[in-house]
């Protein structure tokens, strides 16, 4: 496993959808272009939003409403227009376990 988003339930849900939807392609962005478990990294020492978080998330924003405008299959991201409730209604109860962070281990 190379990668691993994580949100905060029921926070995150009780969010609006465009929030939520935000929050998710602003995770995936973090990803490395050459997807090899690293971080998507920026210039300076704020690697990880560039120099603004605010303008890190302005762009996850853009990048949100570009792809909705290709008419992405509802499967896809329906969901995230639904309450913790809703969805546990829906599907039953959500039961979590605590993963701690994992440790980068540089390649030898």
């Amino acid at each position: 496993m190379l990668y691993l988003l994580s949100f905060y339930l029921p926070r995150f849900l009780e969010r609006s959808y465009e929030e939520k939807l935000t929050t998710v392609v602003h995770e995936l962005w973090h990803i490395s272009p050459v997807f090899d478990g690293d971080l998507r990294r920026h210039p300076g020492r704020c690697y990880a939003h560039s120099h603004s978080q605010r303008q890190f998330d302005a762009l996850a924003g853009q990048i949100a409403t570009k792809w909705l405008s290709l008419d992405p299959p509802p499967e896809t991201h329906g969901f995230l227009r639904m309450s913790f409730r809703e969805l546990e209604r829906q599907h039953g109860p959500v039961y979590g376990q605590k993963i701690p962070t994992p440790k980068l281990i540089r390649a030898s």
